[in-house]
């Protein structure tokens, strides 16, 4: 009995050991649904990303109002359940504030399009610990828009917006200033300033300055598509044209400051404002030597406008979300992904969504130990009982 119990044991571990099993790895389900034309920002209080709206693909539905946060490290979205929201929103400019520890979100499409335009122009604050959006009425206000951007300086702790469309579909010149501690909006009414457009922003601490680059927009038609840099310099409420020798080619794009290597890092964008040709490059520009380098990471996110990007300091990563290209005149071809940059290795990782992968692997040598020490158990007791029984 006990040559026939080694000899079955023996088998099994040979059966178990070479058999291979599938292993599939799991699709994240928890992503915000398809959008475009939403912000993002980073809490560093925090350590996540907060997302608010955005556009469905299909323009003539309604905006968005959601309320997400994002998480790097542990690559997961969490969709928050204020008790209050703002209304639906899409192209709204959202920023963090480090010294009130709060998201900071003005404007954005309120309904129509074309000459038919309407936006918002309300501003809000959330409190990512107590998940509460508060809606701040201050009794000045920027007029209503669309597509303006917004940073903070935090040398000033001031919120800085640029810019946008406004109701009809006209473009804006115009700086504000807002101040969370007083609740009030200042125009800035600077001597010289970029021309009416939207462009993208952002704070560039190392130097005290606000980065502007590009965009598109007018005075009178036509609508003019722009690669000029810029910096505004708060204290001084001075706008000033950079002149580096190179720009990047493309205009529609977005900015984010990378505190650690001190640059500011742009990437995709459109060379004309109906998006007919999108890119997929990234650039990174120094303030201190005023120039712009084109980078070559391979992989990198497919060519898109419309995306959104915010630096996570915890992780020292830039962080891409979402964008896409037009389809037609009321639809989008929306990416819906997420990437993150890392400037020290010039390498963009996709973090989202986690395609579904199938590949075989042996099994733990444990689980071959627990099974095969079962059935040999149950087969001694087996014979032990057969034995009993003939006996």
């Amino acid at each position: 009995m006990k040559t026939k119990l080694i000899a079955f044991s023996c088998f099994c571990i040979l059966i178990l050991s070479v058999l291979p099993h599938h292993v599939v790895a799991q699709t994240v389900e928890d992503m915000p649904p398809a959008r475009n034309s939403s912000p993002i920002a980073y809490d560093s209080e925090s350590e996540r990303i907060v997302l608010f709206g955005g556009w469905k693909s299909d323009f003539t539905a309604a905006d968005y109002n959601d309320t997400w946060s994002y998480h790097l490290n542990t690559n997961t979205w969490t969709e928050m359940s204020p008790a209050t929201v703002p209304p639906a929103r899409a192209g709204h400019a959202l920023t963090y504030d480090i010294e009130s520890d709060r998201i900071i979100m003005f404007s954005g499409h309120r309904t129509g399009g074309g000459g038919t335009l309407q936006n918002w122009n309300d501003t809000w604050a959330y409190d990512f610990n107590t998940d509460t959006w508060t809606n701040m009425n201050p009794t000045t206000m920027p007029p209503p828009r669309l597509m303006a951007w917004m940073t903070y300086d935090s040398e000033s702790d001031i919120c800085i917006l640029f810019g946008g469309i406004c109701d009809g579909g006209n473009f804006y010149g115009d700086t504000w200033a807002y101040d969370y501690n007083t609740n009030n909006w200042t125009n800035m009414n600077p001597s010289n300033a970029p021309s009416n457009r939207v462009a993208a922003m952002t704070y560039d601490s190392e130097s005290d300055k606000i980065i502007l680059y590009g965009g598109g927009g007018y005075i009178t038609w036509p609508i003019v598509m722009y690669t000029d840099t810029w910096v505004y310099d708060y204290n001084t409420n001075t706008w000033s044209e950079m002149n580096p020798a190179e720009n990047p080619t493309s205009s529609n794009c977005d900015l984010a400051y990378d505190e650690e290597s001190d640059k500011v890092i742009m990437f995709g964008g459109a060379l004309d404002w109906y998006e007919e040709n999108i890119v997929s490059e990234t650039w990174v520009y120094d303030y201190n030597t005023n120039t712009w380098e084109e980078k070559t990471p391979n992989p990198e996110p497919s060519p898109r406008a419309r995306q959104y990007m915010t630096y996570d300091p915890e992780s020292d990563k830039t962080v891409l979300y979402s964008g896409g290209q037009f389809e037609a005149p009321e639809s989008y071809n929306i990416t819906n992904d997420l990437w993150a940059y890392d400037y020290n290795t010039d390498n963009w990782t996709k973090m989202m969504p986690i395609e579904p992968t199938e590949h075989t692997e042996p099994i733990d040598p444990f689980i071959i130990v627990v099974v095969v020490t079962a059935i040999a158990i149950i087969t001694v007791v087996v014979i032990v009982i057969v034995r009993k029984i003939r006996t």
